[in-house]
Parts: C-alpha cells; sequence; structure tokens
C-alpha cells in the first residue's frame, strides 16, 4: 500500500473510501490482464488464470448483492407506498359506509 500522507489524520470514512479505490484499481488491472493460452499448464499460467477469473467471480457476485439490495429498497418502497394506498382506499370506505347509514 502507497504511504499517504496525512493518514492518521484523516477521517474514517476517507481512508475506506482510499482503499476500497485501491482495492478496485488492482481488480481493474487484474480483470485487464490476457488470459493464458489453454494449452500452458505451467504454475505461472495457473496461478494467473486462477487469480483473473476469481477477480471475476468476486465482481459478479459483489455486483449481484448490490442490485438485490437496490431491489429490496425499490420493493419496500413500493411495499410503502401500496399500504399507503390501501389505507387510503379503506378511509374512503369507512367515510361511504357512514354516509350510507345516515338517515
Amino acid at each position: 500500500m502507497e504511504a499517504v500522507a496525512g493518514w492518521e489524520d484523516l477521517p474514517p470514512g476517507e481512508k475506506q473510501a482510499r482503499l476500497l479505490d485501491q482495492a478496485l484499481d488492482r481488480k481493474r488491472e487484474i480483470l485487464a490482464v490476457t488470459m493464458p493460452d489453454p494449452g500452458d499448464d505451467s504454475i505461472e499460467a495457473t496461478r494467473l488464470r486462477a487469480l483473473i477469473l476469481t477477480a471475476a467471480d468476486s465482481t459478479i457476485n459483489q455486483t449481484i448483492a448490490l442490485r438485490s439490495n437496490m431491489l429490496a429498497l425499490a420493493d419496500g418502497n413500493r411495499d410503502a407506498e401500496m399500504e399507503q394506498l390501501i389505507e387510503e382506499r379503506r378511509q374512503q370506505a369507512l367515510l361511504m359506509i357512514e354516509k350510507m347509514r345516515e338517515p
């Protein structure tokens, strides 16, 4: 990790953001590497294939988790809207029932 001037003085959120940026930069570097020839069974080629596939797999899993969370939030908002609509309709129905009971 690169030495950052004033690292100790940074707030935790800024430290986390910088570390995340560095991790994403490393992942981009790994994913930009060309896969070794499929016929190359050397230790280096095997290691490189494993590294690239692991980086790709973790990226896919992180993307799925992020999108699942986004969908859950959207679904939660939709549920709240539906509950509000149902409550409004219930109130309207109660008012109509009261009017029907009036002589």
